[in-house]
C-alpha cells in the first residue's frame, strides 16, 4: 500500500511532557477480604511529544501503551508523575479548567464500532462536541460545522442521517475522526485506529491522518502495534514494555540501529518477503511477566536473549535508566545495561 512517508522531527517545545508517569490499578480485597495486589499499568515513564509530531507507542498486547495514552488526556487519573499540556500541569487544574483544556486534547478510540452511540445519528455523533463545549451555537452553525468535517474525513452529506450500524468498518472510523476533530484540537491520541479495519482501508485511514496532520498541525500518540504502519507514519517510536518505555528516538535510527533486544524481537517479527530476513526472526521465550508482579531489575530479563546468554546480575536486580547507549551517531535513549546494535 502507498502511504505518505513522515519526515524527522526534533522535539524542541513539547506540546505535551509527561515526567516519571506511574499508573497503578489495586485488585482484591473488597467485602470478602484477601490481600489487595497492585497492577502496574504504568511504571514511571517520561515522554515529550513535540507540535506538529507524531510520536508512535508500539509494543505487546498489555505493555500499557493505551493506559498511557488515556492518561495523557486525564481519561484515567495517573497515580503520581507530572503531566504538562502546553506548559500546564494537567494534574493541577479544577473540573472546569480541565474541561477548557480537553478541547484541545482528543482521542480516536481503536473499537469504531464501541466508540459510537448506536441511538444517535451521524450528525449528532459529530455535534456532541460542538454542544458540550459551546462551539459553533446554533442548529445551522452545527450543522454547517457537522458538514464541513464529514467532507474533511471524507464522507458524504448524505451521512448526517445515517446510524452507526449502516456504516462500513472504515465508515465508522472516519465518523469518529470527526468527531475528534469537531473541537478544533491539536493533539490527538490515535489507540490503533487501524487495527480492526481490512488492510486496504487502514491505507486510506493512514494517508488522511497524515492529510490532517499536514493542514492542521496535529500532534499524535499513534498507539500500535503494526510497526510496518509506525515506520511510514511517525516521526519518532517510543518502544514500551510491561509498563517501561525501553527504547526510544526517531524512527529511522531505531529500525536500523535498534539496540534493545526486546526492539530487535519486534522489528525481526515484522512479515518481509526476503527469506534471508524471515531467518533472522527473534522467537522469544514465554510470555510477558504480570504487571501485579513485574521482575526486579529490568522487565525483560526474564525472556532476554543476552540475559539467556551473560547471566549478569545486574540485570536481575538493578532497573536499567533510560539512557543514550555509546553507539556514535545513531545513539538514542534505551534502558538496557548491554544496549548496543550489536549486542
Amino acid at each position: 500500500m502507498e502511504l505518505c512517508q513522515a519526515c524527522a522531527l526534533i522535539v524542541v517545545q513539547p506540546l505535551v511532557e509527561a515526567q516519571d508517569l506511574v499508573k497503578h490499578f489495586a485488585q482484591g480485597g473488597g467485602l470478602v477480604g484477601g490481600p489487595r495486589r497492585t497492577v502496574h499499568a504504568v511504571d514511571g515513564v517520561s515522554l515529550q511529544v513535540g507540535r506538529g509530531e507524531t510520536l508512535a507507542l508500539v509494543g505487546e498486547s498489555g505493555s500499557g501503551k493505551s493506559t498511557l495514552g488515556r492518561c495523557l488526556l486525564r481519561l484515567i487519573e495517573p497515580t503520581s508523575g507530572l503531566l504538562r499540556f502546553e506548559g500546564v500541569n494537567l494534574l493541577d487544574l479544577a473540573p472546569a479548567e480541565l474541561r477548557q483544556a480537553r478541547r484541545r486534547m482528543q482521542i480516536i478510540f481503536q473499537d469504531p464500532v464501541g466508540s459510537l452511540n448506536p441511538r444517535m445519528k451521524a450528525e449528532e455523533i459529530v455535534a456532541e462536541p460542538l454542544v458540550i463545549h459551546e462551539l459553533a451555537t446554533g442548529p445551522g452553525a452545527r450543522r454547517a460545522r457537522v458538514t464541513e468535517l464529514l467532507a474533511r474525513v471524507g464522507l458524504p452529506d448524505e451521512s448526517l442521517g445515517r446510524f452507526p450500524h449502516e456504516f462500513s468498518g472504515g465508515q465508522r472510523q472516519r465518523l469518529g475522526i470527526a468527531r475528534a476533530l469537531a473541537s478544533g484540537p491539536v493533539f490527538v491520541v490515535a489507540d490503533e485506529p487501524i487495527s480492526a479495519l481490512d488492510v486496504s482501508i487502514q491505507a486510506q485511514i493512514v494517508n488522511l491522518l497524515v492529510d490532517l496532520q499536514t493542514q492542521d498541525g496535529l500532534s499524535f500518540l499513534f498507539v500500535s502495534h503494526d510497526l510496518r504502519v509506525v515506520k511510514i507514519l511517525a516521526h519518532r517510536v517510543a518502544v514500551m514494555y510491561l509498563g517501561r518505555i525501553v527504547e526510544t528516538g526517531p524512527v529511522a535510527e531505531v529500525y536500523e540501529h535498534a539496540a534493545h533486544p526486546y526492539t530487535r524481537a519486534l522489528l525481526s517479527a515484522v512479515p518481509s518477503p526476503d527469506p534471508a530476513r524471515r531467518r533472522l526472526r527473534i522467537v522469544l521465550d514465554g510470555d510477558p511477566p504480570s504487571p501485579l508482579d513485574p521482575p526486579p531489575g529490568c522487565a525483560f530479563h526474564p525472556r532476554c536473549p543476552l540475559y539467556a546468554s551473560m547471566r549478569d546480575e545486574r540485570c536481575r536486580t538493578v532497573r536499567p535508566a533510560l539512557s543514550p547507549f555509546l553507539g556514535g551517531a545513531d545513539s538514542h535513549p534505551v534502558a538496557c545495561h548491554h544496549a548496543g546494535p550489536d549486542a
